[in-house]
């Protein structure tokens, strides 16, 4: 090449597309590696639109999408993948749960991305670590350098890969899967994040579908950013309206067999049906748009369910509900909520305190007379201790809903005075303080 050539190459000027365009002219996903092949279209899946550009912007710098399966998140983190390869040269990383998932992920995804992007084709150096030095075969699977990058791929249970390593790009998949700590490396997400420390336009991106309450990092994670919902406008109403499981119904006939042509979703403001058995309407999809449900959020973070892929049928879903819940499989239940709700799984023992549970739905209104919005009536009940009176005022609506107002101690204070004995028996006066 000649010297012109690749200074041109190198020192061209900062891409001014974004991560959806780049991949709409640029990208074609490979047959054999998705239900779909072909040449890439966002309008596909228009809740991608906004975490990828996010993901690929210059002022963005952490992006978590909790997100359920079947819905193109891997799709996704491939695109941000190839834009940075090709329109930001920079060192990546790509953080798989384990070193068998990250070498598999490269032969089956990554190296047909190269081989097939019109933006990455011959870009790969294939067997060489940059500087036209041989290397082992096996070590080309787990790193690939370009012109003016490399993108590492690691095992979270084996994170010896990211010692000394400057990372710019961090691609997290699957965050729930990685081990608490890798051996005296320690957590090996926290380890990663450190890589990027000397970039001040780093990127960190964190997908996943969720697991357990409590101990899910991309749960957690998604509670500290903004909390983003998909929300889609009804064709009736025009409302928009965030499509969750509480919003689908269906009938069973005599037999108790799924009646195919009741299921479907209905609209949370006025009840109409906005969603058949079958896959969702395009159209109703092209309408959604991202809603910040915690503006304090101090990055992005998305959350999106298998409600709004393309690719599934309602009625599939509602099948598969039925069937865990008529098996009571607890476990079967569990998958379903993390993997097609991308929701986290709140688990509660036989012996569980429930009372931590209710304490965990507890309403704050305030104190000092003012009535909580709804309140029609109130009363009053006493009862009588033999050292005290308690007092509960409750306030009630309509649906018999009901609200604590104020509780109330008095404290009986019993004073005797033995004034002697008369006839036998004792007399003594109480007093009442």
């Amino acid at each position: 090449m000649l010297w012109s050539e690749q200074f041109s190459k190198i020192c061209r000027p900062v891409s001014r597309l974004t991560g959806t365009e780049w991949a709409d002219s640029k990208r074609f996903i490979p047959l054999g590696t998705s239900a779909e092949p072909g040449l890439w279209r966002t309008s596909r899946t228009p809740y991608l639109k906004e975490p990828m550009d996010a993901a690929t912007d210059k002022t963005t710098e952490k992006v978590v999408l909790m997100f359920s399966s079947q819905v193109g998140k891997s799709e996704a983190l491939l695109n941000v993948l190839g834009y940075y390869a090709d329109q930001e040269p920079a060192p990546q990383l790509m953080l798989q749960p384990t070193v068998e998932m990250a070498e598999a992920f490269s032969k089956e995804r990554i190296a047909p991305m190269f081989r097939d992007f019109l933006g990455l084709k011959g870009k790969l150096e294939e067997g060489k670590d940059g500087r036209g030095n041989e290397k082992k075969t096996s070590a080309t699977i787990l790193m690939k350098h370009y012109p003016g990058g490399y993108l590492a791929l690691v095992g979270a249970n084996s994170p010896a890969g990211l010692a000394s390593r400057p990372i710019r790009i961090l691609l997290a998949d699957e965050v729930d899967r990685y081990p608490e700590s890798a051996g005296k490396e320690g957590d090996p997400l926290k380890l990663a994040v450190q890589r990027t420390q000397n970039f001040n336009n780093r990127k960190i991106i964190f997908v996943s579908t969720p697991t357990i309450k409590g101990s899910s990092k991309i749960y957690n994670e998604f509670e500290g950013g903004d909390q983003r919902e998909f929300k889609v406008q009804c064709p009736h109403c025009g409302c928009f309206i965030k499509l969750s499981w509480s919003m689908v119904k269906w009938e069973s006939d005599d037999s108790d067999n799924l009646v195919e042509e009741s299921v479907g979703i209905f609209c949370s403001e006025c009840g109409s049906k906005i969603r058949g058995p079958r896959k969702l309407n395009p159209d109703i999809l092209a309408t959604g748009r991202w809603e910040v449900a915690n503006p304090k959020g101090r990055y992005r973070s998305y959350h999106i369910n298998a409600l709004y892929s393309p690719w599934v049928n309602l009625f599939d879903l509602v099948c598969e509900w039925v069937d865990i819940n008529r098996k009571k499989d607890r476990n079967g239940l569990m998958e379903f909520i993390n993997l097609k709700l991308g929701e986290p799984w709140e688990q509660y023992g036989g012996d569980a305190d429930l009372w931590e549970y209710l304490l965990k739905r507890r309403e704050y209104y305030p104190a000092g007379g003012i009535l909580p919005d709804g309140v029609l009536l109130l009363t009053a009940g006493v009862d009588v201790q033999h050292d005290r009176l308690e007092c509960s005022v409750y306030g009630w609506g309509t649906g018999r809903e009901c609200w604590g107002i104020r509780h109330i101690k008095a404290v009986v204070r019993m004073s005797c005075r033995f004034s002697g004995i008369l006839n036998g028996q004792i007399s003594e006066e109480a007093y009442l303080f």
